[in-house]
């Protein structure tokens, strides 16, 4: 029966890239049919997708002895799949999560099917030539679609010549192909494009000249086309990962590296000498770095902090992938309500520490070692029979290297390549690519197998190793008791309150979390944590409407009985007991945790105290904005007493910001309390007497008011400043009709017009005029 089988297990192992690209496609595809739209679960066609890539696993585990060919990637892989099985299990949106982890399952899947599939040479070449006609194909979709570069840049005349090009290919910024994400797949296609002009060189060294040329010419103008693509799409951190690849992988891989990394280390001395001498507005009209750089890191600093307390928080389990935004949003609020939405931390370390705890960021850090050290090793060993094409296959080596130090430099800014389900498949392709790479290179001194059974000598010191170090951890440097049950009371408070298939267990799970952060305060070292989280629990209790405010912006979520029972058990449990006094001990056991701060602001400003509030906000680092964004939402609930407190301590925060005070008038206009917003408009005037805007607005609030003569001469004002602003004559016009200032009025009305012709209320309005 055995020997019958042999057969068709051979053809089914030898075509496994084949069942690969079936199943991947029902896995991995965004918005397949294969996934039950209603409830976001799995439908029986990724079931079939995941049987098509066990199949072969199986069959030579029982043909072959072993499941796979053993690699240098297989322990970290092993342990990034691990840590990643526990965020699914806490994860409060299991659904989301358990979709990326089945992408992250055929990345895998993909790469140990390259490593099973590409036993010569030959097999190896013609992968990589397969793997870049799509990352070009890619790059030449994103060149040709011009939909989302007309909004603006130095090369929009340019475009506008040609635009008659981006006919010939869909709009794929509104479809899957999305620029930012397809650029970073382009820049670790670039490394290995570059590489493949030196082997290309080094192949055809005995054809003629010419024809060399011919080809290495054309691909460097591949090289130059994928760059320009990186360029449109405004991905600096690609850029930017790009070049400092190009200038450190000759470090790591030339033998005078020594002489290399001394060179670039004098270049960079001399840059920063000459930067110091020559001043800087010389080198920034020629290297726009300020410019490169705003858009980058003003925001991700906020999004990198926030991960950090999210790492703290939950350092043992992860949050789960996909989940960022509703962890963030809800229990460390951004302080710029635009970053709400952020669906990663934008880091590609920080992120995979978030998804699965500080056991995937060892995982990931492993999984680079294992593979630089597997390369570094390989590339510069001889190898054991020489070959005429033993150097092309090397440099080929080098090139996948560098496609993954882009991935990982650019790592430091973005995470879209990662998270994404079509392009993390191109990351896990090429690290199959460079493995099967270096096992058909055989060279003197092999790198061990650290795989499936491999007692090497080395795996198990570094075991050894890792092991003392986590126990000298444990006992000695971290408080690992106090940070596990805060991490076990995290999960239960968010099972509590932001599961998305929250049952009728909402007190079970506030018992839980309760009893968790009990036992962390109970351990002494590292308090300072529980009493922050134990503080805000009760401060959510006694203020469910804080909860709700952050719930009403997480999509998909709405309150039900079974979080209103969650919080009502919190309140019963902890009748008695002040959240202001917890939360004053962790401000002062953790004077820089700024959520500290922030939940003992939050907790003075409902109970009416906004002196102490602002003092808090500011320790926080909190903007005045933040507290009048949150006066919005006050407002628009009809929430007087809470606006008036939040409108307090904005103006206490920053008692001399014309914002603070103009955004305080408006609001009040918008409530009708037009006194407190003539207040705050004149103090806004009295700070900015130029502002022409605030006129504006203190007319309005007196036409509000019913005090036209006050709003004609704050129009008049506002009409003298800008002149230019149509919305002012016509206001003023409208001042002068109530004013019985005919002449005036149509004078001010003609003005509206001319300067906007097509003004509709300004025009029937003076037609009117004009027949009375």
């Amino acid at each position: 029966m055995r020997k019958r089988l042999l057969e068709p297990a051979n053809w089914i192992i030898d075509n496994e890239i084949l069942l690969l690209i079936a199943a991947v496609s029902l896995i991995a595809v965004p918005g397949s049919y294969a996934w039950n739209s209603a409830s976001g679960w799995p439908g029986p066609l990724v079931w079939v997708g995941l049987i098509l890539i066990s199949i072969p696993w199986l069959l030579r585990w029982f043909f072959n002895g072993g499941p796979t060919k053993a690699t240098l990637l297989d322990a970290p892989l092993v342990f990034l799949l691990i840590a990643m099985g526990i965020g699914l299990g806490v994860s409060v949106c299991p659904a989301t999560t358990l979709r990326q982890l089945l992408v992250l399952v055929a990345g895998i899947a993909i790469y140990y099917g390259l490593v099973n599939g590409l036993r010569s040479g030959t097999t190896v070449w013609l992968g990589v030539v397969v793997w870049l006609i799509c990352g070009t194909l890619q790059g030449f979709v994103l060149l040709i679609q011009f939909a989302w570069i007309r909004s603006g840049g130095a090369l929009t005349p340019l475009l506008q010549q040609i635009e008659w090009l981006g006919n010939i290919a869909p709009d794929a910024s509104s479809l899957w192909l999305d620029p930012g994400i397809t650029a970073g797949v382009l820049s670790m296609v670039v490394p290995v494009t570059a590489a493949l002009v030196v082997a290309v060189w080094q192949t055809y060294a005995e054809r003629h000249v010419a024809l060399r040329w011919i080809m290495v010419s054309t691909a460097i103008e591949l090289v130059i086309i994928l760059v320009a693509c990186v360029v449109l799409a405004r991905s600096w951190g690609e850029l930017v990962a790009i070049g400092l690849t190009a200038l450190l992988l000759p470090c790591l891989f030339s033998r005078h590296w020594r002489l290399v990394l001394a060179s670039l280390g004098t270049a960079v001395i001399l840059a920063m000498a000459l930067f110091w001498f020559i001043g800087t507005p010389f080198l920034q009209s020629l290297l726009p770095l300020r410019d490169w750089l705003r858009p980058i890191y003003p925001s991700r600093w906020e999004v990198w902090t926030r991960a950090l307390y999210m790492i703290e928080a939950y350092p043992f389990t992860g949050i789960g992938m996909g989940v960022f935004a509703i962890i963030a949003q809800n229990n460390f609020p951004y302080f710029e309500a635009g970053l709400n939405q952020l669906p990663h931390a934008h880091n590609l370390y920080l992120q995979t520490a978030l998804d699965g705890g500080l056991l995937a960021a060892l995982a990931l850090l492993g999984l680079i070692v294992a593979f630089y050290v597997g390369t570094w090793r390989s590339v510069n060993s001889k190898p054991i029979v020489a070959q005429p094409r033993d150097r092309p296959l090397r440099m080929l080596q080098i090139g996948l290297a560098g496609g993954f130090a882009v991935f990982l430099t650019a790592g430091f800014f973005d995470d879209a390549v990662l998270t994404s389900p079509v392009a993390s498949l191109s990351l896990w392709a090429l690290l199959g690519l460079a493995e099967s790479a270096r096992q058909v290179r055989p060279v003197r001194t092999p790198v061990p197998e650290w795989a499936f059974g491999n007692r090497a000598r080395g795996a198990w010191g570094v075991a050894i190793v890792g092991v003392t170090l986590a126990v000298v951890a444990a006992a000695y440097l971290l408080p690992v008791i106090p940070l596990f049950h805060n991490n076990i009371g995290n999960i239960c408070r968010d099972h509590g309150w932001l599961a998305s298939n929250a049952g009728d267990n909402g007190a079970e799970w506030a018992i839980s979390a309760l009893d968790n952060y009990r036992r962390a305060l109970a351990a002494g070292r590292g308090a300072g944590l529980g009493y922050r989280s134990w503080g805000d629990l009760l401060f959510r209790s006694r203020h469910p409407e804080e909860a709700i405010m952050r719930l009403e912006g997480t999509p998909g979520y709405a309150i039900n009985d079974a979080r209103m029972d969650f919080w009502a058990e919190v309140t019963r449990l902890t009748e008695g007991e002040n959240a202001i006094a917890y939360l004053e001990r962790a401000a002062s056991q953790r004077p820089d945790d700024v959520f500290a701060h922030l939940f003992l602001a939050e907790a003075y400003r409902a109970a009416g105290s906004p002196t102490e509030a602002a003092r808090e906000y500011g320790a926080a680092g909190v903007p005045a904005k933040m507290l009048l964004d949150e006066a919005t939402v006050y407002v628009r609930s009809g929430d007087t007493t809470g606006a008036n407190i939040s409108l307090d301590v904005a103006h206490l925060l920053s008692p001399s910001s014309v914002d603070t005070h103009h955004a305080a008038g408006v609001l009040h206009f918008q409530r009708g309390a037009y006194a407190e917003a003539e207040g705050s408009f004149k103090e806004a005037l009295s700070l900015a007497p130029g502002r022409h805007d605030l006129y504006w607005w203190l007319g309005e609030t007196y036409r509000r008011w019913g005090k036209w003569d006050e709003a004609t001469v704050a129009y008049e004002k506002a009409a003298t400043l800008a002149p230019d602003e149509a919305r002012y004559h016509y206001s003023l016009a409208k001042a002068y009709r109530k004013t019985k200032r005919k002449e005036e009025a149509i004078e001010s009305y003609e003005k509206a017009l001319a300067l906007n012709p097509n003004y509709q209320a300004a025009s029937l309005e003076l037609a009117e005029l004009k027949h009375q």
